[in-house]
């Protein structure tokens, strides 16, 4: 007989394929039939060859379709598995995006504001100029005060217009180097997931042929 009664004979009897069961009990059935005294037992010997044969074909069958089974419920596992993997890193990567906007937009708005700050702060160093070589002047004669305050309050002012300038250009192109290399990680990120997900399709694809 192919029934293996051992060690933990209830769990392994429950998880048998409902078809090898049945097969069990058919051939345990008919090695009852040797208890009856109406058992012709050449005959018997010969249905029991017969038997044999038909059991092992049905215990095949069953097991077969019994193992596909569980390949299909792994690979629907591991099928849902990637796809909750790829959701979380998408999820990751929209994070990432939105932090990065927001990082940007309040860096963009600080930057706006620096720059209404250093106007601000021209506009005063100007006036305090101004106010400081009108009274200079008041004390010079007439002939000499227009050209003196023209002479010395210029060049002063033009170099302030001038360092703020270079100050904004340097840091704009600061923030443009930034922004730049934020995109491009982020672009190799985005790229990596696409290879991904084309990696899993291909894999799913090698799969399902087989």
């Amino acid at each position: 007989m192919a029934l293996n009664v051992g060690a933990d004979f209830k769990t392994r009897w429950l998880k048998t394929p409902v078809d090898v069961r049945q097969t069990y009990l058919d051939e345990l059935n008919h090695v009852c039939d040797l208890l009856s005294f109406d058992t012709d037992f050449p005959t018997w010997q010969k249905n029991d060859q017969e038997l044999q044969i038909q059991s092992q074909a049905r215990i095949e069958t069953a097991y077969a379709a019994y193992k596909a089974e569980l390949i299909e419920a792994a690979r629907i596992r591991e099928q849902h598995a990637l796809e909750q993997s790829l959701h979380m890193q998408r999820q990751s990567q929209q994070a990432y995006i939105d932090a990065l906007i927001q990082h940007e937009t309040a860096k963009h708005k600080a930057q706006q504001q620096a720059g209404y700050d250093l106007q601000a702060a021209l506009h005063q160093e100007y006036s305090q100029q101004a106010a400081r070589y009108q009274k200079v002047s008041l004390a010079m004669p007439v002939s000499t005060t227009k050209n003196n305050k023209n002479k010395v309050l210029q060049p002063e002012i033009q170099q302030v217009i001038e360092n703020i300038q270079i100050r904004l250009e340097l840091e704009a192109e600061g923030l443009m180097q930034q922004i730049q290399q934020a995109v491009s990680q982020l672009n190799h990120q985005l790229q990596d997931a696409a290879e991904e997900e084309l990696d899993i399709a291909l894999n799913q694809n090698k799969a399902s042929a087989k």
